[in-house]
């Protein structure tokens, strides 16, 4: 009977200390997750560095996008294909047709036949000029310009120096070897505005896919530390975006973080632009959209971006570029496709519109990215006195036959010497990562 008080005292002190090992074992996991994160996230940051520096010393930078013009009679259609996967067909009104009054249509969205910022340009001009930032040749560019607007009515810029200069007397390397944001200028006389244009993410340019990763790191780890701990959904956003802020900085001690030396070219080509009094919107799809609504709010200029990454709650990043957080809202615009996975990093600023998206069940919800996909939409929807029609297709059994066309086209070695590096890189990776 004597020992029955110390055995009662044993276990309410193993009880009470119960709490105590279950918050030490899950502040160890913390721990170890943090860590397995930070490791993995520098191997595959290496080892994309790496494939860049490669394609860099080979020059091999294969062509992501092409447009074709065929004619059938007297209507003409422009076929665009996008990564091989994505393509979309623009069906042209004939003269006729477009001179002639179009019948009244109910528009679908409320952006529809909308002029934005006070120019006759609607979202479909902007969607089209986003398009042509994918591609390199300044040929290519001024095809689909004469294609999609009357001849005469624009004037191409690009930049060189930080200046505008005309097309034609402009020397400067191809698009694809540059180590920033591609970007060109679209002069409108007649309406007093000019387009500038922002390439998104290049699949063929890994230093493209850097970059994402390296403006987009934080957000990203806390919507997923949001999934683990799901009342993390209830704080400000102003102090999540507090933590982004020294988590940032964390990130920049070891080199991953995204410096504005990547579009500082950018910006100081707009910042030349404003302090001329011109009149410019920025315009771009994904990463060229996410740019041109962030440096459109750092310098004041209006902006429409096509699926673009959120800003809400990274916008601490560049704390001494914006004056507050206000300018987030400022005359941008965002085009948002339902299920579009790339619009969900991050908290979406100032005016959005949702659009449909009906191949919402391909692909992980890639079609609904595509930028061809959102313009044939927005066609159909709103209607276009420059179109009959428009259709998308999204596809991954034609990337075979593109991959082997670009294997007979290009160097060979060039291709096996990338490919080969990566699978090593990549198994390497995977060995040496997983607990046997």
């Amino acid at each position: 009977g004597g020992h029955a008080p110390a055995l009662q005292r044993q276990k309410s002190l193993s009880v009470d200390k119960a709490p105590v090992h279950v918050a030490r074992e899950m502040g160890r996991g913390l721990a170890h997750c943090s860590l397995g994160f930070v490791a993995v996230f520098s191997s595959f940051m290496l080892l994309f560095g790496a494939v860049a520096v490669l394609q860099d010393e080979f020059k091999f930078f294969p062509e992501s996008i092409s447009y074709e013009v065929t004619k059938n009679g007297d209507v003409e259609t422009v076929q665009i294909d996008h990564v091989a996967l994505a393509s979309m067909w623009l069906e042209k009104k004939t003269p006729g047709e477009a001179a002639a009054p179009a019948p009244p249509m109910q528009p679908k969205y409320a952006i529809c036949g909308m002029d934005l910022f006070g120019t006759p340009l609607g979202v479909i001009d902007y969607a089209l000029l986003a398009e042509m930032a994918y591609f390199d040749h300044e040929a290519d560019i001024e095809g689909l310009l004469g294609e999609f607007f009357d001849e005469g009515s624009f004037e191409l810029r690009l930049p060189a120096a930080g200046r505008p200069q005309p097309a034609a007397s402009l020397p400067r390397a191809p698009a694809a070897y540059a180590k920033e944001p591609q970007f060109f200028e679209v002069l409108f006389p007649a309406l007093n505005v000019s387009v500038v244009s922002i390439r998104g993410t290049d699949v063929g340019r890994m230093a493209d896919v850097i970059e994402d990763v390296k403006l987009y790191t934080e957000p990203v780890v806390v919507q997923l530390v949001a999934l683990v701990f799901p009342t993390m959904r209830f704080v400000s956003e102003e102090t999540v975006a507090l933590f982004i802020e020294w988590y940032g900085r964390v990130l920049k001690y070891f080199g991953l973080e995204s410096e504005a030396l990547y579009y500082e070219r950018l910006l100081d080509y707009m910042r030349e632009r404003v302090g001329r009094g011109e009149r410019v919107v920025l315009t771009g799809h994904s990463l060229g959209g996410g740019l041109a609504r962030l440096v459109g709010t750092i310098v004041g200029l209006p902006s429409v971006a096509f699926s673009p990454p959120g800003i809400g709650s990274s916008h601490r990043k560049y704390g001494t570029l914006l004056a507050d957080r206000g300018q987030l809202h400022n005359a941008n615009v965002a085009i948002v496709p339902e299920h579009d996975i790339v619009t969900r990093i991050d908290t979406q600023v100032g005016l959005q519109q949702v659009v449909t998206c009906e191949a919402a069940s391909q692909l992980l919800s890639i079609p609904c990215h595509m930028l061809e996909g959102t313009t044939c939409e927005l066609v159909e929807a709103c209607g276009d006195a420059r179109f009959r029609a428009c259709k998308f297709t999204f596809s991954l059994a034609s990337i075979a036959t593109s991959v082997w066309a670009l294997v007979r086209e290009q160097n060979a070695e060039r291709i096996l010497a990338i490919s080969g590096f990566t699978i090593v890189a990549g198994t390497t990776l995977v060995l040496v990562g997983t607990p046997w």
